[in-house]
């Protein structure tokens, strides 16, 4: 009985033992704790969702500077973490963790992913790429660069060369650029009635980060022009991820006191019939990308007025 009994215990110790080996085959640590990867970044632009363009103006391109963080997660098959949201900065060179103790390492088997995104959040651990796309918020107020860029969500899987992980960072969320005459100030916006938005002034034109969506949305906005606080809005607005939604507003308001039938002709040659509403907002439908060449007074002997605005 006591032979019976110490065999027994000898088969569930290395039951046992089995299982264990199991598990750490399941869950593979790096190859070593020197084997820290190199990390090498570049992000795409946004490009233009809405126009055609002769090319892409340098200016939508996304240039990563000193101080710029990224998270990146290790994943085996897709949805184990293996090593959660680790920070890394930029220092105009070198891209380094921002503990020394806590890099990104090399794990040798199949499956392994690396997620990297921008800007890094400490509340992004735990969650992988879909997760934290769909949980990160862009910031109501991008009037000051610092809130533009914290807004600006980049998503990508490395690349492993060696001990060197490459990636390439591309947007999606989706870039409303909103061109205005001169000497206008104090510019906000909504998105199907939602928050007041407040973009960022850039280059001449006003731009905000936000999230797509899955049906064209309706933008109402406001501004100041010569002391006086004007209002516009514009329906059928389609926001896609990665792309550049590029509006021209013009201010009709200079009639004064007209609120009869309009057309509109833009530069690619279409046009459309609408109306100045008693508040002074001017419904365009067709206007998305598109540059207003002139408008007709329809209801005052088809006075025309050349706006010549172009982007």
């Amino acid at each position: 009985m006591i032979f019976s009994k110490i065999r027994i215990w000898t088969i569930i110790a290395g039951v046992a033992i089995f299982c264990a080996a199991c598990r750490k085959d399941a869950l593979p640590e790096p190859a070593g704790r020197d084997d820290a990867l190199q990390i090498s970044v570049t992000a795409t632009g946004f490009t233009f969702g809405n126009i055609g363009t002769r090319a892409v103006n340098s200016s939508y391109t996304t240039n990563l500077s000193s101080g710029d963080r990224i998270g990146i997660t290790v994943v085996k098959d897709g949805e184990t973490i293996l090593e959660d949201n680790v920070p890394y900065a930029y220092d105009g060179s070198d891209w380094t963790p921002l503990n020394p103790a806590n890099a990104v390492h090399y794990f040798a088997g199949t499956n392994i992913g690396y997620l990297v995104y921008y800007p890094y959040s400490p509340v992004m651990d735990g969650k992988l790429t879909d997760e934290i796309v769909s949980s990160f918020v862009p910031q109501t107020n991008q009037s000051v660069q610092s809130a533009y860029d914290a807004s600006d969500l980049m998503t990508g899987a490395g690349v492993l060369n060696g001990m060197t992980l490459s990636v390439t960072l591309t947007h999606v969320l989706s870039l409303i650029e909103m061109n205005f005459p001169a000497g206008i100030s104090a510019v906000t916006f909504g998105i199907n009635g939602g928050a007041t938005l407040t973009p960022c002034l850039f280059e001449g034109a006003h731009r905000y980060i936000a999230k797509p969506q899955n049906q064209p949305v309706v933008l109402t906005g406001s501004y100041t022009e010569n002391g006086e606080r004007k209002y516009w809005q514009l329906p059928n607005v389609t926001l896609a991820a990665g792309k550049i939604c590029r509006i021209n507003i013009f201010s009709p308001f200079f009639i004064e006191g007209y609120t009869g039938g309009v057309q509109v002709f833009y530069t690619d040659g279409t046009n459309e019939i609408t109306s100045i509403t008693d508040n002074g907002i001017l419904k365009l439908m067709y206007s998305v990308g598109k540059t207003v060449m002139r408008i007709v007074l329809l209801d005052r002997d088809n006075k025309a007025y050349l706006i010549g605005r172009t982007c």
